[in-house]
């Protein structure tokens, strides 16, 4: 019987990769030069998360044709697939390189970029596609989204209300709705959570937002009566109780999440949102062996939610068994292996097993102090501050800091102000570069250390906002999961001394989320006007609290390699 690779490849679509793989392991005896044929098997050992395997073949086949641009756009689909986003995106470009209408590939590219948050060059790809395939509606979604991630709300908002009138989807309608939100469009953004209740793909996210808004604009009330109001509505499915306990928690009314919680046992006691969440309880509380318990119910019963295994591995290191926590997270970073996260998970850990965890934390390399200079324009770096205090506080529009932020105490801006047009805060963008550049210049290079195998001295903003802390104001210590390298920039400092036994205000390091004793800050910090600090995102961090009656006022942000 004669084999043929349409045949296999149709074995393969239809899920029966078993059978595929056999047919085409004969066919390969007698055909070991064809090139598709190693492609094909790397599609087919992909799909069976044969992760080194399918590489082999993908390189195969491009050893016997260089030329190959859909073998190279099938082996970035394989980078993706295990985190590996660099590597990813050079495939795809090499890929366009070869064959640059390819449109498989540029749409990966555009979406690769959108996640990355690259969203202007993800918008000049999306443009190029909509060109030759206008009413592709997942391509019309993405262009959306990485306008609104560029900041270019209006024109967002001006194309999403233009595709609805063909396009439906629930999707539009959550683009919409924070749309609406971003542009200050509080009461339509409100009302369009109500509606998107009814949805199985944004239920939650429109609780969490809606609850959101109420908080953040001040009407903590309204956002407490609409959480019980969702709870008692019928209509709305069980996972309602999972969401509502963790907006509770985050917005600091513990006796609201546990009686969420209680309502929800009463129904199912073996849900996983429901257990995650009494394990959040529990570590706050710092009953860290009630919290491991919890949190390992909830990982059994949902063992692919990230938030589950995030808070499992938190549990395992406060609980004092490191070993969970590490295979947690070497399982977590195999497929994403650029989630800060999970490095400082393997760094906290380190330092409690005794092992030298200075691999992460030297601080005397990886933590640099800066003072900047004035910008051109400026005659001392206190009459760029003050314009530059102005133009943040102008976009300080809350009255409290997001749920899910480390402020407590403060507020914190909503637009990333990677974008934004003021002049002042684009000076301080490019003001900055000279520092940035001398830190990556300092760090150095190393193909095996999680911070430095990534350098290749280029960067790019991934995103920055600004912070006002009044007395009492801090940061819980925390990490940034999606940057790589982060910063402090301190615009004003009111009564903060680098003399204070105290230290109020001062920015620390290596003390995680949870109380150790063997985990107490390694360093400290005094911030001043016009000071910049560098130090890398998967470095433990928070500030101690600020006790002046003025505001202290930052503008933060995180790099990523380009």
């Amino acid at each position: 019987m004669i084999i043929s690779l349409p045949d296999i490849h149709a074995l393969h679509l239809s899920g029966q990769n078993e059978q595929a793989l056999e047919k085409l392991e004969r066919y390969l005896k007698q055909n070991p030069m064809v090139s598709k044929a190693h492609q094909l098997k790397g599609n087919i050992l992909k799909s069976r998360r044969e992760y080194d395997a399918s590489q082999q073949s993908y390189l195969k086949a491009l050893e016997l044709d260089p030329n190959d641009y859909e073998t190279l756009n099938s082996l970035g689909n394989l980078f993706l697939d295990v985190g590996d986003t660099d590597r990813a995106k050079i495939a795809y470009k090499s890929s366009l390189m070869i064959s640059e209408n390819y449109s498989a590939a540029k749409k990966n590219l555009a979406f690769l970029e959108l996640k990355t948050s690259n969203p202007l060059t993800a918008i000049t790809l999306f443009r190029e596609i909509l060109k030759d395939e206008a009413e592709n509606q997942t391509v019309q979604l993405g262009y959306i989204q990485a306008l609104k991630n560029s900041e270019q709300l209006e024109e967002a908002l001006r194309v999403a209300l233009h595709v609805k009138q063909e396009n439906k989807s629930p999707q539009l309608d959550w683009l919409i709705t924070q749309l609406h939100f971003e542009l200050g469009s509080f009461d339509k953004a409100l009302g369009l959570c109500e509606t998107l209740l009814g949805t199985n793909e944004f239920r939650l996210s429109a609780i969490e937002l809606k609850a959101q808004i109420h908080k953040m604009t001040g009407n903590w009330n309204d956002a407490q009566q609409f959480l019980k109001k969702v709870i008692d509505d019928p209509n709305i499915p069980f996972d309602k109780y999972g969401k509502c306990a963790e907006v509770f928690l985050q917005a600091g009314e513990k006796e609201d999440s546990i009686k969420t919680i209680h309502l929800a046992n009463k129904i199912n006691d073996q849900h996983a949102l429901i257990k995650n969440t009494e394990s959040q309880i529990y570590f706050r509380e710092g009953q860290y062996d009630k919290a491991y318990e919890c949190g390992l119910e909830a990982l059994k019963l949902d063992s692919n939610n990230l938030s589950i295994k995030r808070q499992f591995a938190l549990s395992a290191l406060a609980n004092e068994r490191p070993n969970d926590a590490i295979a947690i997270a070497k399982n977590a970073r195999s497929f994403n292996p650029y989630d800060q996260f999970w490095i400082s998970i393997l760094a906290i850990a380190a330092r409690l097993i005794g092992q030298d965890h200075h691999y992460y934390y030297d601080y005397d390399k990886f933590v640099r102090v800066y003072d900047i200079e004035p910008p051109q324009g400026f005659t001392s770096v206190e009459s760029f501050n003050a314009d530059l205090k102005t133009a943040l506080n102008n976009l300080h529009r809350f009255k409290n800091a997001p749920l899910n932020q480390s402020v407590r105490g403060g507020i914190q801006t909503s637009p990333n102000l990677v974008y934004n047009q003021n002049e002042t805060i684009r000076s301080f963008f490019k003001t900055i570069d000279v520092h940035i550049r001398n830190y990556l210049n300092h760090i150095g290079f190393n193909n095996h250390h999680p911070l430095l195998k990534r350098n290749k001295n280029t960067y790019r903003f991934h995103s920055a906002w600004s912070v006002s802390l009044p007395s009492g104001g801090y940061h819980e210590n925390h990490v940034h999961p999606e940057g790589w390298i982060s910063s402090s920039y301190y615009v004003d400092t009111p009564d903060v001394r680098e003399t204070d036994p105290q230290q109020k205000g001062w920015i620390k390091f290596g003390e995680p989320s949870f109380k150790h004793s063997k985990l107490t800050p390694e360093l400290t910090i005094a911030p001043r006007p016009g000071r910049l600090v560098l130090f890398p995102s998967f470095m433990w961090h928070g500030t101690v609290p600020t006790s002046s009656k003025a505001s202290r006022l930052t503008l933060p942000f995180d790099l990523v390699p380009d």
